[in-house]
C-alpha cells in the first residue's frame, strides 16, 4: 500500500521539536507495524495553497501510484487558503477554494477509491493578525467558512474527512505544537485503522 499525503507546513512538521511532524510519525509507525508493506509519501509543501497544490497534484499522484499497490490519498487542507492581506483580499477566493476542492477530489478519483480530507483547527488570532511580519491575516471565522464549504462537498460525494479539534498550537499561534503533532498523528492513525483503510 502507498499513502500519499498532501498539505502545507503543518504536514512538514513545523514546530514539532521531537520529530518531523505528524506525517513522518505516521510514516514510521505504519512502516514498522506493517513490516514495511505500507509506504507513506510526505508531499507537503510549506506555504501551499490549493492553487499551488493543483500545479503538481496530478503529476505526483501519477508518479507515486502503482498498479501493483493500493493507493490512499490524504489531503490536509491548508489554512493558507483562508488568509487575507491587510486589505482583506483572500489569497484564494471562497469561490476558487470550492472549485479547487472539487478539482482535487476528481483528480484523486483517477488514482484511488480511498480518499480522505483533513481540515485544520483554530488559530490564535492575537498572533495571526498579522502572522509575524508577513502580509498574512488569518481569522477563525474564515477558516470555519472554508471548512463548511469543504464539508458540504464531501458529504454530497460521500467522501470521509477528519475534522481536527482541540489541537494544541505552538506559541506562533498558527502551527501545531509538538503535542499537537502527536495528537494529529494518533487521530489520523486511528481513523485509518478504525475504518479499515489500512490493516496492520
Amino acid at each position: 500500500m502507498r499513502i500519499l499525503v498532501f498539505g502545507a507546513s503543518g504536514g512538514l512538521g513545523t514546530k514539532d521539536l521531537e520529530s518531523s511532524g505528524w506525517v513522518d510519525r505516521l510514516k514510521a509507525h505504519l512502516a514498522k507495524e506493517s513490516g514495511w508493506k505500507i509506504q507513506t509519501y510526505n508531499l507537503c509543501v510549506s506555504g501551499n495553497t490549493s492553487d499551488d497544490m493543483l500545479e503538481y497534484f496530478e503529476k505526483d499522484c501519477e508518479t507515486r501510484s502503482s498498479e501493483y499497490d493500493e493507493t490512499v490519498i490524504i489531503i490536509s487542507v491548508s489554512k493558507n487558503d483562508s488568509h487575507t492581506n491587510k486589505e482583506g483580499k483572500f489569497k484564494v477566493s471562497p469561490e476558487k477554494f470550492r472549485d479547487n476542492m472539487k478539482m482535487l477530489l476528481e483528480i484523486s478519483k483517477k488514482f484511488s477509491n480511498k480518499i480522505i480530507f483533513i481540515t485544520g483547527d483554530k488559530v490564535d488570532e492575537s498572533k495571526t493578525n498579522p502572522f509575524l511580519h508577513f502580509d498574512y491575516y488569518l481569522k477563525n471565522s474564515d477558516i470555519e467558512k472554508s471548512k463548511t464549504t469543504l464539508r458540504n462537498i464531501l458529504k454530497e460525494k460521500d467522501i470521509p474527512f477528519i475534522e481536527l479539534k482541540d489541537i494544541e498550537i505552538d506559541s506562533d499561534g498558527l502551527h501545531p505544537s509538538t503535542d499537537g503533532h502527536k495528537k494529529i498523528f494518533k487521530t489520523v492513525k486511528d481513523f485509518l485503522i478504525d475504518n479499515n483503510i489500512v490493516k496492520l
